[in-house]
């Protein structure tokens, strides 16, 4: 997760989530199953220059206890999306501090490349990033990839003028993730929503105390969303991604529609190899759902095939 102090960045021995944040993995190349019993997990947290002068930028790393070298095939890069929380500025800033943790990333690993990978919004800022840095790339993972909008504006959006910040809601946290599952279609337990919830709204020091609680978000990704996404623009040319990039995303996404990746992809037509998975049984939250292996594995699978034998 990358963002400014004002963001996150988090790394995950098996997935991780970006908001405003920016993650970085590193894993070992065995199976991610077996990585789970072999050894506890260290975590690191940093405070980093970002992209722009008297910016720091909040990098979290989690790595095996027993993994002590590094490799370009064994270092990612992930940031989240739009809400929990999300970054305060648009994309083309927070692609730049993007760019300055990875280059910090990449010196205290002392590798040329690294994987990037992104969740929503965080697509935008890491193929943006990929247009502009593809030799400091060994492989690109975009998860519910953003495009262009073709049904209206985003979930994240309620209309009205933007403030700096947007307050949202348990209750309307849990109706975004439902949208559009049929009443008996449960991807994820109740029992998994409320420990994430709990986690995620004790995380804001003003919204936790209210009643009842909120976390604040700030509106720079729904500006741009008025702006580009809904408007019929990007803000980046697909042409301009020049590394192995695999597109994922579940069946049920309602932030991200299906469509737009199956629109996006065959305009990357300079990303070789490239892959279109479309999971099943999971919405845009699906790390966090009872499908959550078939990502883990899927995306596993694809930065394995490019590890130098």
């Amino acid at each position: 997760m990358l963002l400014r102090w004002l963001s996150t960045v988090s790394a995950l021995t098996t997935l991780a989530t970006v908001s405003d944040s920016a993650a970085v993995r590193s894993a070992s190349p065995v199976p991610r199953a077996a990585q789970v019993g072999q050894a506890p997990l260290v975590m690191e947290e940093f405070m980093v220059p970002g992209g722009d002068p008297g910016i720091q930028l909040y990098v979290r790393n989690k790595r095996l206890a027993t993994l002590n070298t590094f490799s370009a095939d064994h270092v990612l890069l992930f940031v989240h999306g739009a809400t929990y929380p999300a970054p305060i500025v648009d994309s083309e800033v927070a692609a730049r501090d993007y760019a300055a943790a990875a280059d910090w990333i990449r010196t205290r690993r002392q590798v040329p490349r690294l994987h990037v990978m992104g969740h929503s919004w965080g697509t935008v800022i890491t193929a943006r990033y990929a247009t502009q840095h593809s030799d400091k790339i060994s492989r690109l993972v975009l998860l519910a990839p953003v495009w262009l909008r073709q049904d209206g504006a985003s979930l994240t959006d309620s209309g009205g003028a933007l403030g700096a910040y947007r307050t949202v809601t348990i209750e309307a946290a849990r109706k975004r993730k439902d949208t559009g599952l049929r009443p008996d279609v449960k991807p994820q337990p109740d029992a998994w929503f409320d420990a994430w919830a709990q986690a995620t709204f004790a995380s804001d020091p003003v919204g936790s105390k209210a009643n009842p609680p909120y976390v604040r978000a700030p509106n720079g990704v729904v500006q741009e969303g008025r702006t580009f996404w809904s408007a019929g623009k990007a803000v980046y040319d697909p042409a301009r991604i020049r590394v192995p990039t695999l597109l994922i995303l579940a069946e049920w996404d309602a932030d991200t529609p299906p469509y737009m990746a199956q629109t996006l992809y065959p305009l990357l037509v300079n990303a070789h190899p490239k892959k279109l998975v479309l999971l099943s049984q999971g919405t845009h939250g699906i790390m966090n759902e009872l499908e959550r292996f078939s990502l883990f594995d899927e995306v596993y699978r694809f930065l394995s095939d490019g590890l130098q034998s």
